[in-house]
């Protein structure tokens, strides 16, 4: 119950507020292009359902990863896992 309090009256204005903090790292070391800046849809992504999704994801990471990576072994496709060094975003463990 209090996440979902949270969801509709804290955390939209948080995320709102540390916004242009956030995207400046997700491009770092570049500026946030121009287009993205005027296009991106900011306050749907600020939605209480739309943070209860993403906040989901985030917590079932680990777990859906661990089992997908069951299946690596059988890959009978060539495949390549890349992952960058300096991202900020997402990290080299993701992979």
């Amino acid at each position: 119950m209090i996440g979902d309090i949270l969801r509709y009256t804290l955390t939209p204005l948080m995320g709102l507020l540390m916004l242009p903090v956030t995207l400046r790292v997700m491009f770092a070391p570049c500026a946030v292009p121009e287009l993205f800046g005027l296009e991106f849809p900011r306050l749907m992504m600020l939605r209480p359902w739309q943070l209860r999704a993403s906040l989901g994801d985030g917590a079932m990471m680990l777990q859906a990863t661990a089992e997908l990576q069951k299946g690596y072994s059988i890959l009978q496709v060539p495949t390549f896992i890349a992952a960058g060094g300096d991202d900020r975003v997402v990290d080299h463990w993701h992979s």
